[in-house]
């Protein structure tokens, strides 16, 4: 059912209704009819060019990414090839390391930081959706006009030389930063452009064996470079004032740039692109029944390694969400938090991105001195040494609105923030937790069944939201004996969320958690949220 599949071309004829009409065949929107089609949504994915693209752009994720596409089913696909960063280091102009952050330990059963090949993600991703025979991907086709009539959009498509209309209950605009969809709609696109460009070059053979990134914050010439997989290696470097644009990829430039590296003639350059950097968000993500994700949303410096990222959070926000209102699980409303959500957590990856440029891109000695004297203090006050990395958090993905309300509440009420994995044994084998609960609202309880504290009302309404529940414990599960799956927590990681039992937890599908109460408080708060969420009973 793919219109053009990693270069095979295959019709595919398209239905006149669709429940999802997805515009843009990016990672953004591949990983969106991914969510979709595993939920039995109707989707149609259009991209108006013939072939992927096949250039390596984003080449990373945080465990959180690794997280999302691995309920995808992708993260462990043998045609995938990952490759996990140790460490960040920040080096000056003589390549002494200043300071690093560690990386090597797994958050939530994932690996820290993880880099790729663009294009083979994209080329898994689309494979994946081989599995879904109500998800149609077209290629060469174009969106010429859409109307929202409220009850569902209207789209006029083009394929080849024909025009095609076509129904969809939502349409999702993933098609990039210059999005005709958001522009139809009117939508301001507002932020900064960086004075500054920087080069890109990609090489296939990799002169050195190492799992570090490195940003060199050296003053005259700021760059990062990280390894890929497949002996894979990307650079960056600022593009100064006055570099003469002819002149940056030519072998001799080349050649002084990666000196430091090794000898570029036996690198095998495979990419060479000059990229302007954007801070940009939209005003809105929604309006009416279309939506905005992925870079038609907004753009982040790289610095960060948060791009795709942005994305990947865009789609595990508002998929689950489209699904739960089409089967009449929830009501419409619920749709109405994916921009309340998703914009102030975006906005705050794009200050974080800056943040990380403003320690790399000082470009005068003096705003360069002043930094280096914050490091130099921040390793007197005993946060980073010789042999002891910074602490690495990313910016939390939260629903919480701002990031002080976002601090206030989830320090207070433990909610809003990501249910945290571990593995965990049910049925004689051992996963992580999201392989065993898959994409589902969950109530949670440790060594008790959270159900026995809810009135049958509240029980019905709970089950109207396809809500289940399960036990974790430290005990051996298998001689539990109720109606509810026991997972076995050896370890004893969530025996601390739970308080030994004094605390049960309700997770949404997209693994937040936006309950964390005791026993005894657990049907009033119940009730409470199935309102907030738009419970249909």
């Amino acid at each position: 059912n793919l219109g053009l599949f990693i270069g095979e071309n295959m019709k595919t004829t398209i239905k006149k209704s669709y429940d999802v009409v997805i515009v843009g065949a990016g990672p953004c929107g591949v990983s969106a009819a991914n969510v979709l089609g595993k939920q039995g949504i109707s989707t149609l994915i259009l991209d108006k060019e013939a072939e992927m693209v096949m250039s390596p752009r984003a080449v990373g994720i945080c465990e959180e990414g690794s997280r999302i596409i691995d309920t995808i089913g992708i993260l462990d696909d043998p045609e995938m090839e990952f490759k996990e960063i140790d460490k960040v280091r920040f080096i000056d102009k003589n390549e002494n390391t200043k300071f690093f952050a560690d990386t090597n330990t797994p958050k939530s059963g994932h690996c820290v930081l993880r880099t790729f090949h663009q294009p083979d993600l994209e080329k898994s991703l689309r494979k994946a959706l081989l599995a879904y025979k109500h998800v149609d991907l077209v290629t060469s086709t174009e969106l010429l006009e859409f109307d929202d009539k409220g009850f569902g959009v209207e789209l006029k498509i083009k394929q080849g030389e024909k025009e095609i209309e076509v129904k969809g209950r939502y349409l999702l605009a993933c098609d990039g930063a210059s999005s005709p969809v958001r522009k139809k709609l009117n939508i301001g696109f507002s932020g900064d452009t960086y004075p500054q460009d920087w080069m890109v070059v990609d090489v296939e053979k990799n002169p050195v064996e190492s799992n570090d990134a490195v940003f060199s914050i050296d003053p005259e010439r700021p760059s990062v470079t990280l390894p890929g997989p497949d002996n894979k290696r990307r650079w960056e470097f600022v593009v100064k004032k006055d570099d003469n644009p002819d002149e940056l990829f030519k072998e001799e430039n080349l050649s002084k740039l990666l000196a430091p590296w090794g000898d570029v003639k036996d690198m095998q350059v495979s990419r060479k692109a000059v990229y302007t950097f954007h801070a940009r968000t939209a005003e809105k993500y929604q309006v009416g029944n279309v939506f905005l994700l992925g870079d038609a949303a907004h753009i982040t410096p790289p610095f960060a390694g948060q791009g795709l990222m942005a994305g990947l959070r865009d789609v595990y926000n508002l998929c689950w969400k489209i699904s739960a209102v089409l089967k009449k699980e929830l009501a419409p409303s619920i749709l109405n938090s994916y921009q309340e959500e998703r914009i102030p957590q975006s906005q705050q990856i794009i200050k974080f991105a800056q943040s990380i440029g403003g320690v790399i891109l000082p470009q005068t000695k003096g705003k360069a001195k002043t930094r280096d004297g914050v490091i130099k203090a921040l390793g007197m006050l005993g946060l980073h040494s010789k042999d002891k990395g910074l602490p690495v958090d990313k910016v939390p993905n939260h629903i919480n609105g701002g990031y002080l309300k976002h601090l206030t509440v989830s320090k207070i009420f433990k909610t809003g923030i990501e249910f945290p994995q571990h593995s965990l044994h049910f049925g004689g084998k051992e996963a992580l937790s999201d392989k065993l609960m898959g994409e589902q609202f969950y109530l949670l309880g440790w060594n008790i069944d959270p159900e026995d504290f809810l009135t049958k009302k509240t029980l019905s309404r709970w089950h109207s939201m396809a809500g289940k529940k399960a036990i974790i414990t430290e005990k051996n599960a298998d001689d539990k004996n109720v109606d509810a799956p026991v997972f076995e927590n050896k370890s004893q990681e969530y025996k601390k969320l739970f308080a030994s039992g004094k605390r049960v937890v309700v997770m949404r599908p997209d693994k937040m958690m936006v309950l964390n109460c005791t026993p005894k408080s657990l049907n009033e708060k119940l009730n409470q949220y199935m309102n907030v969420a738009g419970c249909t009973i």
